[in-house]
This record gives structure tokens, sequence and C-alpha cells, in this order.
């Protein structure tokens, strides 16, 4: 019982920390640490290139970083500050398309992957927590939850593959009201930063 807490403890841990060397080292040997570098690179034929890698790296961020929640929140800042407020819109469109396949990843991780796993995972409490949602409120929830992407929406699109929730009505949610929570949470950020930037954070 102790090995299994140790593990959900180092598991979350480890993939921090793996996961944010992996994006440095990338985007260092790149050069897109800033938004001056990515404009360069994109100015020299890698803009198609740079686009990929952000949505990738969304995907596998919301994968890995699941049991964490506001994880894909702060990613959908992180895209201003590498493309630029001057980029809201392709900042904008780049998260959409990022949170649509996290989605989709996440649900067939929970259809596949089995409750066990999902449970060794976040723990028994967290998991059932959600399912406990699913089996109450049912699809009438998923709207409000995946809008407010701070409450953790990535473990439950893991936990509605687990459930009997229709794929297709799953898809038709996440992808009208998740996209909704990205826009205005990716605007929220717009208006945000630069103010920040301004007392000198």
């Amino acid at each position: 019982m102790k090995n299994n807490k140790v593990l959900r403890l180092l598991i979350p841990i480890a993939m921090v920390a793996a996961i944010s060397l992996t994006f440095y080292f990338i985007f260092s040997s790149l050069g897109l640490l800033s938004p001056e570098g990515v404009r360069s690179f994109t100015e020299s034929g890698g803009g198609h290139y740079v686009y990929i890698l952000y949505v990738s790296l969304f995907v596998i961020q919301a994968c890995c970083l699941s049991m964490i929640p506001g994880s894909t929140a702060l990613f959908c800042g992180a895209g201003l500050l590498i493309f630029g407020t001057d980029q809201f819109w392709t900042v904008v469109i780049l998260n959409v398309i990022g949170a649509w396949f996290a989605s989709q990843a996440l649900f067939l991780i929970g259809r596949s992957g089995g409750r066990r796993f999902i449970r060794f995972l976040f723990g028994e409490n967290a998991f059932d927590k959600q399912l406990s949602v699913l089996s109450t409120k049912g699809t009438k929830i998923l709207p409000i939850w995946f809008m407010l992407l701070i409450l953790p929406d990535d473990l439950m699109c893991m936990a509605c593959g687990a459930s009997r929730i229709d794929y297709k009505k799953f898809t038709i949610l996440h992808t009208v009201f998740r996209s909704i929570g990205v826009t205005l949470l990716t605007t929220l950020y717009f208006f945000v930063i630069p103010v920040i930037g301004n007392i000198g954070f």
C-alpha cells in the first residue's frame, strides 16, 4: 500500500521533470525560446514544423501530466509566450487543435487502459470521484467541466473512456465545449501576460 503511494508520487514528479527537460532541449536546439526566435524560424520556412511540434507537445503533456490539474491550462498560456501575443489567433487555433487531439487520446487511454491502471496513477478516490460525477450527472455535467479548464478535465476525459459514455457523444461535447474553454482561457492569458510583463515579473 505504501509502495503504491510512493509510486503515485514519484511517477508524476519524474514525468514533469522529463517532459520539462524535453521541452527545453527541443525548443532550445531550434532557437524557439523567445517570440523573436519563433518568428525567425517561421520566416525561414519552418512555420509548419513549429506548429506541428507545438500541437504534438500539447498532446504529450496532456497525456503524461494528466494527473496534475491545470497542466493543460498552463500550456495554453505557454503558447502566447512562445509565439507572442501578436499571434493570438494562431495560438487559439493551435490550442484548440491540441486540446482536441489530447481529449481523443485521453479518452482512448481510459477505454483501453482500464480502471485499474487509471486508479493506480491517480488514486482510487480521485478517479472514483470522476466516475461518481458521471454516474449521477451523466453527460449534462461535461459541458461545464470542459469549459472550466481549472478542473481536472484531462482526468475526466479518461474517466469518460473508462465509463459507458458513447464515443460520438463524447467527441461532440469535448469538440464544442473544450474548444470554447480553451479559447476563453487563451483570451484571458492574452490580457494577463502583458500586464505581468509591465510590472516586471
